[in-house]
């Protein structure tokens, strides 16, 4: 069955032909929208208070619902809840933006922030494994093994050199990659 998505392309937006707004100026965005929608001015900007972090009124941020990620907007009606109107569920879709970097078996790159990665991390003949700390997870040929170009790691077990990312193998069959 085949899955079909919208993607947008940003050289149609009228923000990206225009001059700079002027001071208390912006382009309003919406959720589910590529463009923005209208320039709006005022003083007195939103702010929305999410996990400890404050973002102004107009500004996108990303977090976690369970395993879904969500994009959402700072609106003046954000009243915390993780839910339309302010939130989307949204998809990295990696076999179609990645799907080069998958097919070399490189691996993602995740950072703290973003939902989707940031980069791959791809084999190199000099990579090695990094057996895992005895104290820490416990590693079984038994629970599964992760493949990264020709090296087979145990769960627990990392990807050596780590020097962008810490690529492991938590969930095989694929190593996974967080940024240092």
């Amino acid at each position: 069955m085949f899955r079909y998505r919208w993607q947008c392309t940003h050289n149609e937006c009228p923000r990206y032909y225009n001059p700079k707004p002027q001071p208390g100026c912006f382009w309003e965005e919406e959720l589910k929208s590529c463009c923005p929608s209208r320039m709006v001015c005022k003083n007195n900007l939103a702010k929305c208070v999410y996990n400890g972090v404050t973002y102004k009124e107009n500004n996108r941020f990303y977090t976690f619902r369970g395993a879904s990620c969500l994009k959402c907007l700072c609106t003046p009606s954000f009243n915390g809840t993780l839910m339309e109107p302010w939130c989307t569920k949204i998809g990295c879709d990696l076999e179609l933006h990645g799907g080069e970097h998958l097919a070399k078996g490189c691996a993602p790159i995740y950072s703290k922030n973003f939902c989707c990665p940031i980069d791959w991390r791809c084999p190199d003949p000099e990579d090695a494994v990094r057996q895992a700390d005895p104290r820490g997870i416990a590693t079984s040929e038994g629970a599964g093994q992760c493949k990264f170009g020709d090296l087979m790691l145990n769960v627990g077990e990392s990807v050596l050199p780590d020097l962008e990312a810490n690529c492991k193998c938590n969930i095989p069959p694929y190593v996974v990659c967080t940024s240092s």
